[in-house]
């Protein structure tokens, strides 16, 4: 309320008010919500002026009242979104300073004037951060609604997030509405019902006044900034279903089963009208569904609700069909808005408004932090996992460098490759070991950690090797943006690296996502060859391929004909070659059993004979000898099985071990049974002339998914292979049967046969076929998802009975199918850790054959287009791009599928080349797994390659040398024409270098890079020009006489007319002969009219574009000069005189960066308070300890680096440098210290899990 002056008395009665109600520009939501507080104030006798930037329609809509004032104006902004389904928090942030923070003294003084002359008692901000100020300003008290957008805020430009916080600081409490997010600053906290806007028409009235019968099944569309280019098709919508499109452009056209919905619609009773509603989340939305019990299905974080591609692509069938199967849950009230109008009284005892504060920016860092960085949040919110839902940040002080090797120790075998005492390489193992239990547990799904994690233990095969490299970020220490023009640079690589584990499975063993299988089997192989088999076998099928079974490969058997039955008391001249003896024919030295209770049997219509009391079961075949001979088979199992699930049950030995334990002999009494029970079993005595065939049992375990054992199986197996059997059994079917030989096989188990000189080859087609027919789905289309995956069925009570039989055969075929394709795909999986905290898709997933144009891989241009389709998987190009790049370069194919997951502790965006870390280790990765030897120096070009022309980022080789080619606590000495490494430099002990982030993130894809370097090109092509021009002229003046030039003078000339590099040109003679023909800046459309071209394959000229080109081209001569300085002071004698010089020229690099539009406000700040912590009188010169500072990588934002002392007092110094940036922009720079060996150094490991311990 209006607060008296010089007084705590209040000037209003509460029983009429005048409210000023600022409403946000961040969606649509919120002005709908205020609607309804409004419309309860006004009916409860108040005064309400809107302040908002929505039409009018939605407040007059509902409400018709004079005591409604609407003022158009927007305070604040809404989101800037990358595309229809990612918000741009940086963008975003920027769009609010521009608003709000830059004409921020004007706005305040307006709003003050505006709030007195209307007599405001109250102000209400949903959530407007100025308006808070304003209405302190004027003597009021204030009230808000939302306080997630302090915590929404991106991790740069903290001043601006500071100014809102600041704004903010001035609350007396928050009304809070369900479904909020962790708010600890605004601990008074007044908890209210949903805000939801009645109905005005019910169901039936809703749907006759669109035209629409009960019998149709309706959807909403309610999915505002829709994609650019996004065309809704008719078969995105199942059969009887019409889907209502809410704020179309009028000029978008609709399929006939879509209905465009007029712009001023009201929603609720569109709510009432349908059976569910699709789109993004948002407060309104989700606010209305649950009030009035209407499913809805929303895309989230890249993949879990609805994946991004199914939504885009139009595969919404199932998620429809789920949705309408669904039953409401909430039963909680909906009147917020009339118990936000009528209030209570209410007094204020705790913190000021700014301590609150403080936990919610400390919330803010913790919600938007990168895994790996520690960001120096108080030890008190150190544990806040069970709020947040995020992963905590560095290992807690008890996790020692012991319990970490006892844990990697027992966890996996590594067969290749050295640990090198890096301890972030033991965590990267520790969580690879960690994604068992995760995989299984099946908790907490609803974490988007807990999701990424389990996406990433479903692709591993724990029994197979897995590949782990590793490269590290790094920092620029002199050279930055001068690799492209060829300067020496000096480059060390930091602490932080980046990990890639990779495995590579022929594609029957690769583990898919269920997306990913759908997109396979969608698309089919027609008559294209799937299985080749390079040997030939008798039968089509292998043993090993039949289901379930075993095989013994002792000895192949081959059957002979069926038996006729005798008795012992008619003996019966038998057309068949077997006979049947009488178990007392057979003798045996072995102990009896114990039970004999062992039935006869008879199996796939062979006789069987067992001895009461003994163990021996024999298979009676002819023999040339009239005595009998008796079976020595060995009871034992067999030497070799194929493999299957590993069960810590060991299988018996032999027979007596096998009765010996419940599980085996329970196994055998039901195989015997089952022999019994299907009447192959009867008693025969042996006749003179014949022998017994052995027989031995056979032991498996069978397993469940989840590798549990589901039952012990025991199977009798006869012995012998007697070939000269098959042609007698075929002549005595001849005589009882008529017979046919069909010759080769063609079709088998419904698969064809096809033969060539190459092999044997398999085709699935007409089986797929006959399926389809079967089940009636030959007309069906293909769809990527055709089941939602986690969904249970139930059995439905009043459902009419069906063919059950027809469904099990069916299962069964789909397993045969997918079982009896190997070649299923051959394709890419990748998993992204920390992704949850970023813009991005967590996971991708691709076909090998999508990089593949016939025969030939695809351009790089296409490769480029194929990544850049998706925003949040965009990311990928980094990883998968590698893959292409070495089909492209190095002729490689794979034939085998790859799982990747990627976990990089390198922080975007500072300009510690996080990109070339994700590339070189992918790469490393990738060869390793594959055998392939590339050298670290072509690695980094290759990776180089990546970069430019899969990303299409316009950067060096430097960030990918470093990477590849570094070593511990040297610094990398390389001459960029293109790559050639001429040494490691050792950084003297005394000397020590640090890394401070300003906290602006630096792009080396950004316009500002890529303009000095096109620049930079300009100004190459101009020198080239000059020295062409100077030339001709000294030639044409001397006549042609050769002689009487000056042979020197024509030389450079001659260099100088065809630089191939900036910084072989010498600064002074730039600044003699071309300095003052350079033009400042030249517009592009200029240049190209005047040069054509500027020989720089990977940035394009903007015509309109004006470029500058003087400092651009004077950086990289002067830069080359400075670090060869640089590197040879480095190894003069330690002194204050040395550091001093050291970091005189890391100054003049700094400005010369400034002097090509490269600096930035934070970045200046840090290099002052260096300066002034290098000049502070307080110090002698003796106890100097920082030195020198400058911009690192691409300039623009990122990182400074920083030289000075190796000692602790240079490690306090850089502390207060660290706090009193804080103090001046809100933000705590992140510190790069320290160093760690690059990829090339560290190899690669070769590991596979040991049995997984037991997690606790």
């Amino acid at each position: 309320m209006r607060i008296e002056d010089g007084s705590d008395q209040v000037s209003a009665s509460t029983k009429h008010l005048v409210f000023a109600y600022y409403v946000t520009g961040h969606g649509f939501g919120h002005a709908t919500r205020v609607v309804e507080v409004v419309r309860h104030l006004i009916l409860a006798g108040h005064d309400v002026h809107v302040v908002t930037g929505a039409p009018d329609f939605v407040f007059t809509t509902e409400i018709q009242s004079p005591r409604l004032f609407l003022r158009k104006l927007v305070l604040d902004c809404g989101a800037v979104q990358a595309d229809a389904l990612t918000v741009d928090r940086l963008a975003s942030l920027e769009k609010y300073s521009e608003t709000a923070v830059k004409p921020r003294d004007s706005i305040l003084a307006t709003e003050v004037e505006w709030l007195n002359s209307i007599k405001a008692d109250l102000v209400v901000s949903d959530v407007v951060p100025v308006a808070c100020r304003a209405a302190a300003d004027a003597g009021i008290r204030w009230d808000f609604i939302y306080a997630e957008y302090v915590m929404a805020a991106g991790n740069h430009h903290r001043s601006i997030v500071w100014q809102i916080a600041e704004d903010y600081s001035h609350c007396e409490f928050l009304i809070r509405l369900p479904g909020y997010c962790p708010m600890p600053a605004f601990r008074d906290a007044i908890d209210v019902p949903l805000v939801v806007r009645r109905f005005h028409k019910s169901r039936k009235e809703a749907r006759k006044e669109l035209g629409i019968g009960e019998d149709v099944k309706l959807v909403i569309l309610n999915f505002g900034g829709q994609p650019a280019g996004w065309k809704l098709k008719e078969e995105y919508l199942p059969s009887g279903w019409l889907c209502l499109v809410c704020g179309a452009s009028d000029n978008t056209e609709l399929p006939p089963n879509f209905i465009k919905l007029a712009r001023d619609v009201y929603t609720p009773d569109v709510i009432a009208a349908s059976d569910c509603m699709l789109g993004k989340i948002g407060y309104g939305t989700v606010s209305e569904a649950l009030a009035y019990k209407l499913p809805f299905i929303f895309y989230f974080q890249g993949g879990v609700e609805m994946i991004r591609r199914d939504l885009l692509t139009g595969q919404w069938k199932p998620y429809l069909e789920r949705a309408v199967s669904l039953k409401p849950c909430y039963e909680g009230g909906i009147n917020g808005g009339e118990d936000t109008a009528v209030g209570k009284n209410y007094a204020s005892d705790k913190l000021s408004g700014a301590r609150r504060l403080r936990d919610a920016i400390v919330l803010g860092y913790q919600l938007q932090r990168v895994p790996g960085r520690d960001l120096c949040i108080p030890d008190w919110y150190a544990n806040a996992e069970n709020e947040l839902g995020r992963r905590t940040g560095s290992p807690t002080a008890n996790m020692t460098e012991n319990s970490f090797h006892m844990n990697y120790t027992e966890d996996f075998e590594i067969l290749h490759g050295d640990l090198q005492g890096l301890q972030d390489t033991m965590n990267f193992l520790n969580s690879l070991a960690e994604l068992d239990a995760v995989n299984d547990s099946g908790k907490n799904t609803e974490k988007p950690w807990m999701r990424e994690r389990m996406a990433a233990a479903g692709i591993f095969n724990w029994e197979e090797e897995i590949f782990v490299a590793r490269a590290p970020g790094r920092l620029d220490v002199v050279g930055g943006i001068a690799d492209y023009s060829g300067s020496l640079v000096l480059q060390m690589p930091i602490r932080e690296a980046c990990h890639v584990a990779v495995q590579r499975n022929d594609p029957s063993k690769q583990r898919l996502w269920k997306h990913a299988q759908s997109r396979q089997n969608a698309k089919g192989q027609g008559s294209t060859p799937v299985l080749q088999i390079s040997y030939f076998l008798s039968s089509p099928m292998s043993p090993s391929s039949l289901q379930g079974e075993p095989w013994c490969e002792e000895t192949p058997v081959s059957l002979p004909s069926p038996s006729v039955i005798a008795t012992p008391e008619t003996p019966v001249s038998l057309p068949s070659p077997s006979v049947i003896a009488t178990p007392e024919t057979i003798i045996t030295d072995d102990p009896p059993i114990e039970n004999t209770d062992f039935p006869s049997a008879v199996k796939d219509g062979k006789v069987y004979v067992r001895d009461k009391g003994r163990q021996k079961v024999t298979w009676v075949q002819e023999t040339n000898s009239d005595s009998p001979l008796l079976s020595s088979s060995s009871d034992e199992c067999p030497k070799s099985s194929p493999s299957g699930p590993v069960s810590s049950v060991s299988l018996p030995s032999n027979f007596q071990d096998a009765l010996s334990t419940p599980e085996w002999k329970h196994a055998m009494m039901e195989e015997m049974r089952a022999l019994a029970k299907n009447g192959t079993w009867e008693l025969a005595a042996l006749p003179k002339g014949k022998r017994p065939v052995g027989c031995k049992w056979v032991y498996t375990v069978k397993h469940k998914a989840d590798g549990s054992i589901e039952r012990y199986k025991a199977r009798l197996v006869a012995k012998g292979d007697d070939v000269e059997e098959v042609p007698r059994l075929k002549e005595y079917l001849a005589n009882e049967f008529e017979i046919k030989d069909l010759g080769k096989l063609k079709y088998f188990l419904g698969i064809e046969v096809a033969r060539s000189k190459d092999g044997i080859f398999i085709c699935q087609r007409k089986y797929v076929l006959d399926l389809l027919k079967e089940t009636g789905m030959l007309g069906s289309k293909a769809c990527d998802t055709p089941l939602e995956p986690g969904l249970k069925l139930s059995e439905d009570e009043g459902g009419e009975p069906v063919d059950r039989g027809r469904y099990q055969r069916l299962v069964g075929k789909l397993i045969y199918l997918s079982h009896s394709r190997p070649d299923i795909a051959i394709a890419v999986s990748m998993v992204s850790y920390g992704s949850e905290l970023s813009n991005r898709s967590p996971t991708f997933d691709m076909d090998l054959s999508d990089f593949m144009d016939g025969e030939q891989p695809i351009s790089y241009q296409k490769a480029k287009e194929y990544f850049a389709r998706d925003p949040s998987q965009r990311w990928a190009a980094y990883v998968a791009g590698v893959i292409l790049v070495l089909m492209m370069e190095l002729g490689v194919r794979f034939k085998n599928s790859i799982s990747m997951l990627v976990s990089s502790a390198v922080p975007e965006g500072k300009g510690v080349s996080s990109s070339a870390s994700v590339e070189v280790a992918s790469m490393s990765a990738i060869a390793a797994a594959h055998g392939l030897d590339i050298s670290p120096r072509d690695l980094a070009l290759l990776c180089q390659k990546v970069e430019n022309h899969v990303v299409g980022a316009p950067c060096g080789v430097m960030d990918q040398m470093t990477s590849a080619c570094g070593e511990a606590n040297k610094l990398l000495a390389m001459i960029c024409q293109p790559a050639e490494v001429i040494g490691l430099v050792a950084i003297p002990s005394h000397i020590r270098f640090w890394g401070i982030d300003s906290g602006i993130r630096h792009s080396i894809g950004g316009a500002d890079y890529g303009s000095v370097r096109v620049g930079a090109f300009i100004g190459r092509k101009m020198i080239k020009s000059i020295a062409s021009a100077m030339l001709s002229q000294s030639l044409s003046s001397a006549n042609g006489n050769i002689d009487e030039l000056n042979e020197d003078g024509v030389e450079l000339l001659q260099a100088e007319a065809s630089l191939d590099y900036l910084c072989n040109l010498l600064p002074h003679r730039y600044e003699a002969l071309y300095c003052k023909q350079l033009p400042d800046s030249m517009l592009g459309e200029k240049f190209l009219e005047q040069f054509v071209d500027h020989d720089d394959p990977v940035t394009i000229i903007d015509h309109k574009r004006s470029y500058g080109v003087r400092a651009a081209a004077r950086h990289p001569m002067y830069e080359n000069f400075r670090v060869k300085a640089f590197k040879a002071l480095l190894t003069s004698a330690a002194s204050d005189e040395q550091l001093t010089a050291l970091g005189e020229l890391m100054y003049q690099c700094h400005y010369s960066y400034s002097a090509c539009g490269l600096g930035s406000n934070g970045t200046e700040r840090l290099v002052q308070l260096v300066q002034e912590m290098q000049h502070n009188k307080m110090y002698n010169t003796e106890d100097r300890t920082l030195y020198g500072a400058k911009i690192t990588g691409g300039g623009s934002g990122g990182t400074i680096c920083v030289i000075g002392r190796n000692c602790l007092r240079s490690s306090q110094h850089i502390l207060e440098i660290q706090q009193r940036y804080k103090a001046a922009t809100g933000y705590l720079p992140f510190l790069f210290e320290g160093s760690s060996p690059g990829a090339g150094k560290f190899g690669y490991l070769r590991i596979r899990r040991r049995n997984p311990p037991k997690l606790q």
